[in-house]
């Protein structure tokens, strides 16, 4: 009787190809107006959570005034998850029309929403007895948040199509946050609170020019004329503004 030898067959294994398209980064060559431009919106973003962190303090109680922090935390986790899931922009969008167009909503959206911000009756003295300060008090923050996801939005493109360069994007980044820091201390005393607000719009319309030199030159002269106005009605006196007092 004769055993037939039983030879171990070959399993065939087929392995998957990861899709390339799911690795494919877009990098852009970082330029020069890159570099100041992100400095510019870094300050003006921390310019203006620092300055309404000072108005809320006085309008409202102060750990409310705190929140801030975490409002503008929550506007730029909103901007990164809205980048990863919008690949379109993410990839393809023209990166300089897109960083100036960006920069331009933080600024005319920082006026926006502090005027409704202001037309909010949201009154923390009467969170017990009326009920409808709970709809106000979450309403009163995502407005303020609007400008923060804009410079987060911004912030995150290019730090996603400049990855090669990120350690100097994000040295600019830092040291444009420090400035902000620092201007605080000078412009608070002489522009009060609501003009701390205006400065850090203007600030956020000086990034569009930049961003905008090259490839979108009409957004550098909406945002140099909005600019203008905005400086100028901080140095002839927003407090005689009814729209930008604080109540």
């Amino acid at each position: 009787m004769q055993h037939a030898m039983l030879r171990p067959q070959r399993q065939s294994r087929t392995y998957a190809r990861p899709c390339l398209q799911e690795y494919i980064m877009v990098v852009e060559q970082v330029r020069w107006w890159h570099y100041v431009g992100i400095a510019v919106l870094s300050l003006a973003t921390l310019l203006l959570e620092l300055a309404l962190t000072r108005v809320l303090s006085v309008a409202l109680w102060y750990h409310f005034g705190f929140l801030i922090i975490s409002t503008a935390l929550l506007g730029f986790g909103t901007s990164g998850i809205v980048l990863a899931l919008w690949r379109k922009v993410r990839e393809h969008a023209a990166l300089d029309r897109a960083l100036a167009l960006l920069a331009l909503l933080f600024g005319v959206l920082t006026i926006v929403c502090f005027w409704l911000m202001q037309h909010i009756p949201f009154d923390p003295f009467s969170l017990l007895a009326d009920r409808r300060q709970l709809l106000f008090m979450p309403l009163y923050y995502v407005v303020i948040s609007v400008p923060f996801f804009c410079s987060g939005f911004a912030l995150a493109l290019l730090f996603t199509r400049g990855a090669p360069q990120i350690n100097r994007l994000y040295a600019f980044d830092l040291f444009g946050a420090g400035l902000g820091c620092v201007a605080l201390a000078v412009v608070m005393p002489v522009f009060g609170g609501s003009g701390s607000v205006i400065i850090a719009a203007a600030l956020g319309l000086l990034a569009a020019v930049i961003f905008g030199l090259r490839q979108a030159r009409w957004m550098v002269l909406v945002s140099a004329t909005v600019c203008y106005l905005i400086a100028l009605a901080a140095i002839v006196g927003c407090r005689q503004a009814p729209f930008m007092a604080v109540h």
